[in-house]
């Protein structure tokens, strides 16, 4: 008994399109062909057929294919070393990727934060990759070093921006000279990541801070009203911003629509 092309294709678990293309390419024929063009295969060609298809799998050629099916107990182990380090770097990808779709899952964020009001909240302390520090402030030079930055950590790394921005030395006071102000950009360190780059420490403790829309005039307004609150309640601070994205999605400048603006707070004043 004869199988057509399709009863073929469906039993191999292929398409009829790449039993076509493997006729065409000289590598899996039809045991017959009719007068009009179409294919019939026996079913003892279908262990050949499943033998080409798991080779394919590997990530083998044709060609390779072709050699392997001339002189079946020569396998190309070199060539199958270079496919066991792709695989194993796919495998170490979709592990990274797994981690960064928990880590969304597990730190979705409200998007209802409060804008402009400002509050002193504990927090633990945290570590962060960090990029070089900025010498400048324009356009240019922030779209480089953020590029270089996720380019180091990972494929996956900007699918999470959360617990990420930038750190910024810029003494609450002076938030006039925001727009020329240095500046690294951040990110929280995986803890499971063997990821290799210069990391930061955010001291735990009390933080001055406040949430604000991603624009300069917005961040101006922030600080102003930041720097006003900390003086109404004798609050000391230190020289760092740590302007830490609130939304998933980055818009200018590598922030979110919306991000806090932190100061550590060193003293409270009213505190002996």
């Amino acid at each position: 008994m004869m199988l057509k092309i399709s009863e073929m294709a469906k039993l191999a678990n292929t398409t009829r399109r790449t039993l076509i293309y493997y006729d065409e390419e000289g590598i899996f024929s039809p045991i017959k062909k009719s007068a009009t063009g179409y294919r019939y295969y026996s079913y003892n060609q279908l262990y050949d057929l499943l033998f080409i298809l798991s080779l394919k799998s590997l990530g083998l050629s044709l060609d390779e294919v072709k050699q392997i099916k001339t002189n079946p107990d020569k396998m190309p182990v070199k060539r199958l070393q270079e496919l066991l380090a792709n695989v194993s770097q796919r495998i170490s990808d979709l592990q990274q990727l797994q981690t960064v779709i928990t880590q969304n899952i597990e730190n979705s964020q409200p998007q209802d934060v409060p804008l402009y009001e400002p509050v002193v909240h504990s927090l633990p302390q945290q570590k962060f990759w960090c990029s070089p520090q900025s010498v400048g402030c324009t356009d240019e030079e922030i779209a480089t070093l953020f590029t270089n930055f996720y380019r180091e950590l990972s494929p996956t790394a900007m699918a999470n921006t959360l617990k990420s921005g930038y750190l910024t030395y810029l003494a609450l006071g002076q938030h006039d000279q925001y727009d020329e102000s240095s500046f690294r950009v951040i990110k929280e360190v995986s803890p499971d990541s063997n990821i290799v780059m210069p990391v930061l420490e955010k001291p735990a403790g009390n933080y001055a801070m406040i949430c604000v829309e991603n624009t300069n005039d917005a961040v101006n307004h922030g600080l102003t009203t930041l720097q006003k609150f900390c003086q109404e309640h004798q609050l000391v601070v230190n020289e760092y911003l740590w302007q830490i994205n609130v939304g998933k999605a980055l818009s200018n400048k590598g922030s979110s629509k919306k991000m806090w603006l932190q100061y550590l707070v060193t003293n409270e004043r009213g505190k002996r």
